[in-house]
């Protein structure tokens, strides 16, 4: 069996990806894929498959609410933000191998997208709940907390589902067009930097909750969420204006 090695790895790793990544994803590009490639090798070199690895992400997110649960006196906002660093960490790896083995397909493609969705659905209702196990009466998300963080995870899937449509319609021909020249506007720039901020949750949870600001951080997220699904209907709009429209 061949043994791979994080050379092996780092050249599976496309260049277009990366400008992509570098641009709408940065907090993946600059930390969360370059420990990925250090894990990578380790899975592949045990004979992990990365279908394998995507499930175990999933086993992963499925864990968060019942932690948050956990809270006292076991810390559970702690495990939640550790939960979700790993998360994301072997949502890197997953790619890795498919592209290092060159054993990629549409089904784990369409594995990791549905596992995506169910961990931010996931780490939000955790953040809910430890909203709720923190806040005390009287607080101003005292009793709120669960639903609030189940709005602002529904504004973030309706924008993810919104940038899906645009790729379709599209054909991914403006974002394919600037991540090979690695030229963007300002707007751009600006939007894409806000919008790759939902994969450093974690860290924030991790500075939030031993100062008691696990309020102030949901209440962050909903704003957020909101911004990133406003912000991509106009994008949306801008781009698909000059396209003809096409009605199934």
């Amino acid at each position: 069996m061949k043994r791979y090695s994080i050379t092996d790895v780092h050249r599976a790793y496309p260049n277009d990806k990366a400008l992509d990544e570098r641009h709408n994803q940065w907090p993946i590009y600059y930390l969360f894929r370059r420990l990925s490639f250090y894990i990578t090798p380790f899975f592949l070199n045990i004979g992990l498959s990365a279908t394998a690895v995507t499930l175990v992400s999933l086993s992963i997110a499925l864990v968060m609410p019942l932690a948050a649960i956990l809270d006292q006196p076991w810390h559970g906002a702690y495990w939640v933000a550790v939960l979700g660093f790993i998360f994301v960490i072997l949502d890197c790896v997953d790619g890795d191998m498919a592209r290092t083995a060159g054993r990629s397909s549409a089904l784990g493609a369409y594995l990791d997208f549905i596992v995506d969705i169910i961990y931010r659905l996931m780490f939000y209702l955790a953040l809910g709940i430890l909203v709720e196990r923190q806040a005390a009466e009287g607080t101003f998300l005292f009793g709120h907390g669960v639903p609030m963080a189940l709005f602002a995870v529904v504004a973030a899937l309706m924008a993810r589902a919104s940038r899906l449509y645009r790729e379709r319609e599209s054909g991914r021909i403006e974002t394919h067009a600037q991540s090979n020249t690695g030229k963007y506007s300002l707007p751009d720039r600006i939007f894409s930097f806000f919008s790759g901020i939902d994969y450093l949750f974690p860290l924030f949870l991790l500075i939030a909750y031993p100062v008691g600001g696990l309020n102030y951080l949901l209440l962050g997220i909903v704003v957020y969420s909101l911004l990133d699904f406003s912000t991509t209907q106009f994008s949306i709009l801008k781009h698909l204006i000059k396209i003809p429209v096409s009605q199934s």
